[in-house]
């Protein structure tokens, strides 16, 4: 009965979007309709942007001055990143369409996503003209939970709109973890530690790795860590929220 809900979902999901196609779009939030994207502006307006925060991680800093815009944590130990950045905070309704697109199936959720954050993924990388697209890899274990890779799925679709080249075989999941969001800082760094290996060479253009939250950065750090192994040298993350441990 579970499989066949599910396969309802997926058709009704395919109708909508296949009649979205010959007429007038609605609003995957308010439903409201003649919309010129799958998100109104007005809904879009009530999507949290992340307040400034380290320059590296991104992370809200607790006591801020004019002369330190780096937190202790990448002071003291440097991400093998060069800088992360997310175009919203982790809350409502981000944090409801991503966990949709996440735990539910919903992957029409991606598009719509990338369309959203590609404003803030030009304002901070537009200069990085021959820069390469790399989602953050599943482990193959997951896929029998969540059909897709979530990660890929907007990292592909924000590619389209940038115009940039998508790589998904140079890094691979080697390792199956635990779900981060119940680990403290700690226990995050721990727990994406050498989870990563390569499959290939890295390209030597720039590499922005691109997810869907971001906590920490440990799991786009990691990643990054084995992408400088293989000889990469510049190294970004763009995620869609970031969220706060606290």
């Amino acid at each position: 009965m579970d499989d066949m809900i599910k396969r309802l979902n997926k058709l009704s999901t395919f109708i909508r979007l296949k009649v979205d196609s010959v007429i007038s779009r609605h609003c995957l939030l308010c439903l409201k309709t003649g919309q010129p994207s799958p998100i109104c502006k007005s809904c879009l307006e009530d999507f949290p942007l992340t307040e400034n925060g380290c320059e590296t991680c991104g992370q809200q800093l607790h006591h801020p001055s004019d002369n330190i815009q780096i937190c202790g944590r990448c002071l003291s130990k440097p991400p093998a990143y060069i800088k992360s950045v997310s175009a919203f905070d982790y809350k409502f309704p981000v944090s409801s369409i991503i966990r949709r697109l996440k735990y539910q199936e919903c992957g029409y959720w991606a598009k719509p996503l990338a369309q959203a954050i590609y404003p803030e993924f030009k304002q901070a990388f537009g200069h990085l003209h021959n820069a390469v697209l790399m989602p953050v890899p599943m482990h193959e274990s997951q896929y029998f939970i969540r059909r897709d890779n979530h990660a890929h799925l907007i990292a592909k679709h924000l590619a389209k709109y940038a115009g940039l080249p998508l790589q998904n075989e140079v890094v691979m999941k080697s390792r199956h973890t635990p779900r981060q969001a119940e680990l403290s800082a700690r226990m995050r760094r721990r727990n994406v530690k050498n989870s990563f290996s390569l499959t290939d060479r890295p390209p030597v253009s720039p590499i922005i790795i691109i997810d869907d939250v971001v906590t920490t950065g440990s799991t786009i750090d990691a990643m990054a860590r084995q992408l400088t192994k293989g000889g990469a040298t510049e190294i970004y993350g763009f995620s869609v929220a970031r969220r706060s441990l606290e």
